[in-house]
């Protein structure tokens, strides 16, 4: 196939699927994804290869997704930049952790887990650091719309403190261009980015 049929059919793709940054170029029953900002690539042919981050959107797929591709979603480190719980629907939220709190979450690729998180200066005056490690299990996942929803499980090994222990694995999931977040987003949210180089601290009172 021309690069111009390439083309036409990627664009066709894209318009259905509703991603505004890329294209998809059709190759073999492959797909590859394209920036229309910038022009670049977006990695390799896959399948059969799984492409690495996008130019300018975080880990979008146009295609048909298999657990592979899911687990591939999740798989690195992870910056938590907003921690929220609620009771119910009606009830308001509270952030136990401050509203600048830090802390990461890695998902390795042969599944081992790391989970840390460190109170923000408006948190409570008993919140404490929170780390645990262990593995982690892709249980179900499904896609909807321009997102990945599903079911991730922590089982812990190690932790920080004793009551971690008793918490439920299942923790759900939604991935797609905005980041990842981990709760079912009526009544829990961990929200998180993936990590950039910084230049500056983060909290001005940092040393």
């Amino acid at each position: 196939m021309s690069d111009h049929g390439e083309f036409v059919i990627a664009a066709a793709i894209a318009g259905v699927v509703g991603l505004p940054c890329f294209f998809v170029s059709v190759r073999r029953g492959r797909h590859k994804l394209y920036c229309m900002k910038c022009s670049d690539t977006a990695g390799a042919w896959f399948p059969s290869q799984l492409q690495p981050e996008p130019p300018c959107t975080p880990r979008v797929y146009a295609s048909a997704m298999t657990p592979e591709d899911v687990r591939a979603a999740l798989v690195g480190v992870w910056e938590l930049v907003e921690y929220r719980d609620r009771l119910s629907d009606t009830d308001p939220w509270n952030h136990p952790y401050g509203t600048d709190l830090t802390g990461v979450f890695h998902y390795q690729q042969d599944g081992f887990l790391s989970v840390h998180l460190c109170p923000g200066t408006d948190a409570p005056a008993d919140a404490e650091y929170l780390g645990y490690f262990g593995t982690w299990v892709l249980r179900e996942w499904r896609q909807d719309g321009e997102e990945i929803a599903g079911v991730v499980e922590h089982h812990m090994t190690g932790v920080s403190a004793p009551f971690l222990l008793e918490d439920h694995p299942d923790r759900p999931f939604f991935v797609g261009a905005d980041g990842l977040t981990i709760g079912d987003r009526r009544t829990s949210i961990r929200r998180l980015v993936r990590p950039r180089l910084q230049t500056e601290p983060r909290h001005p009172n940092s040393n």
